[in-house]
């Protein structure tokens, strides 16, 4: 019988071919084992309801999903932990990925995903196909993201996903460090049981190892390039019907750390081409309410005037007297905060808020959008106007978006997208870079 995804999933798999999936011999001894594992009273079962591979050879399972901490701390800041640190019990300071500049993959940053071994202390995935260093995409409930097989994990046991992993499928997902994060700088101090228990779906691409051209310097290079390849196979994973296996990227072409990302098939076609940029943490503000029904409508663009840290403290802020918050809050380097769900209501342009989602950009009054905020916000805006079928006409610069109502308007956007300050800016920004 063909795996039924689960209903919050459903729209994201639209297309996926589950009726095409066969489960080989190595599949079925696999999952065997892992539900003889779930023994009554395991407190950490496997929950693995499908173990299976696509026609064009892409390996699917449906599991639970632990925390992994594995890895050495991350380099960005001295204040970050290594996996033994974040995971006194069984965290170690390696992965089984080793970048080309040596060194495995911190749990923090880098999305990976765990492979169960082949054996018992085996040194080799579960499945002759897959590799460390594959791509894969992860799905839970209405989250989709994308990540790196980077670690080899216990022979009885699959679903494991690194710290960064988990953040980017939040909402839906609960903190990996929850109540154990740094006061000041919020990086996971210890990780918290808080695995996500059934229905994390994980698809495997074989033969889709980048070459030796990975590295911690351009972590957001490195993430985007990875969702890129990521997200382009699972599009051509739901346009294909009966295809032959896919050929793996030439190992000269790997060796010699060529890019081949643009031999992956067309991302577009799908219920909406544009993927949701990585969320790097979602921190919720209580400065919100419901839409009462309302629809979305309109993006409406912000400037914080404010430092990140500034921000992300006002919105968590619950002070009575100044309730503000935004769905969005993207710093200068390219990574974005989500604060409140799209679902709900925030409070970032009063008399617009029923039918808007806010985004925060952050930046001085006088300064531009950098590079890679330019990036992500582009990015980030494509995705909402597919997904609430918005048109474009409709995002605005905070001071002129129809129903703001605050007397003597606001600076905001101040000179983000330009030096002059007017909606036509703004229309022009998003003209020229959003796709």
């Amino acid at each position: 019988m063909a795996f039924s995804p689960p209903i919050p999933s459903q729209a994201l798999l639209k297309g996926i071919p589950f009726e095409e999936t066969e489960s080989s011999d190595v599949e079925n001894s696999a999952k065997d084992r892992y539900d003889k594992f779930d023994t009554p009273g395991n407190r950490d079962k496997n929950m693995c309801k499908a173990l299976c591979h696509f026609p064009d050879g892409t390996v699917f399972w449906s599991s639970k999903m632990s925390v992994d901490a594995d890895g050495p701390a991350a380099p960005d800041d001295p204040r970050r932990r290594s996996g033994k640190q974040l995971d006194p019990d069984s965290g170690q300071d390696e992965t089984s990925f080793v970048l080309p500049s040596g060194g495995g993959l911190p749990s923090e940053i880098v999305p990976y995903i765990v492979l169960p071994q082949n054996r018992p202390n085996g040194n080799a995935p579960f499945h002759p196909q897959l590799k460390i260093g594959d791509v894969a995409v992860v799905i839970y409930k209405d989250q989709k993201t994308a990540a790196i097989c980077g670690d080899l994990g216990p022979f009885q046991k699959i679903g494991e996903g690194s710290i960064c992993l988990h953040e980017q499928l939040r909402p839906a997902a609960p903190d990996p460090c929850k109540n154990r994060r740094d006061s000041v700088t919020g990086f996971c101090r210890q990780i918290f049981d808080s695995s996500i228990e059934e229905d994390v779906l994980f698809f495997i691409f074989p033969g889709s190892a980048f070459g030796r051209d990975l590295a911690l310097s351009d972590l957001t290079g490195m993430r985007n390039r990875l969702q890129d390849r990521a997200f382009a196979l699972f599009e051509g994973l739901r346009k294909q019907t009966n295809q032959q296996p896919q050929q793996p990227i030439a190992k000269q072409e790997q060796d010699a750390g060529a890019d081949t990302s643009a031999k992956q098939p067309d991302p577009h076609g799908s219920s909406n081409p544009h993927p949701k940029p990585p969320i790097k943490e979602f921190i919720e503000s209580p400065n919100h309410s419901s839409r009462n029904g309302a629809n979305i409508e309109m993006v409406v663009l912000h400037c914080t005037e404010a430092s990140l840290k500034a921000t992300l403290t006002e919105f968590k802020n619950g002070n009575p007297g100044r309730q503000v918050s935004a769905h969005y809050v993207i710093d200068k380097n390219g990574d974005i905060y989500q604060m409140v769900r799209d679902t709900e209501r925030a409070n970032h342009c009063r008399g617009a808020n029923q039918n808007s989602i806010g985004i925060e950009h952050v930046a001085k009054d006088s300064e531009a959008l950098t590079d890679d905020q330019a990036k992500s916000s582009a990015a980030l805006i494509a995705w909402l106007l597919e997904q609430y079928d918005i048109p474009r006409e409709k995002v605005f610069g905070h001071d002129f978006t129809p129903g703001y109502n605050l007397p003597g308007g606001t600076s905001c956007p101040d000179k983000l997208f330009g030096p002059v300050h007017s909606q036509a800016t703004v229309a022009t920004w998003v003209k020229n870079n959003v796709a």
